[in-house]
């Protein structure tokens, strides 16, 4: 059962993810789109994962958490679109793009996770 809702969730993420790809497409300068996702990602699943309070089912913080945010989220895009920095000698937005996500990422998930406290 389980399966099912990550399933589901997982179908929600990845037209979520899409949606937002089309409305701020990478044309090889900047992937602004999947910094976007993957920092919002970090927070919400810093929020949701700490958060007792929020979401106390179990299969819906399942299909929140590992569906949504799991399809949502991408590290896969992110290497890619790190490669392709790299080859085409934006060696510098490359970097920035690394610094961004990896420690936005961090800051994103300890904002989540604080927030949680907070509010429980």
């Amino acid at each position: 059962m389980n399966s099912l809702y990550v399933g589901i969730g997982g179908a929600i993420g990845a037209v979520l993810r899409v949606m937002i790809s089309a409305a701020i497409p990478f044309n090889g300068a900047f992937p602004f789109a999947t910094l976007c996702v993957n920092l919002l990602g970090c927070f919400l699943l810093g929020l949701f994962l700490t958060s007792t309070t929020i979401i106390r089912n179990v299969h819906l913080k399942l299909a929140l958490t590992t569906g949504v945010l799991g399809s949502f989220t991408t590290f896969s895009t992110f290497s890619y679109e790190t490669l392709q920095l790299l080859q085409q000698g934006a060696f510098g937005y490359a970097l920035i793009y690394i610094s961004c996500s990896v420690m936005g990422g961090l800051i994103c998930s300890a904002i989540g996770f604080s927030t949680a406290r907070r509010l429980a």
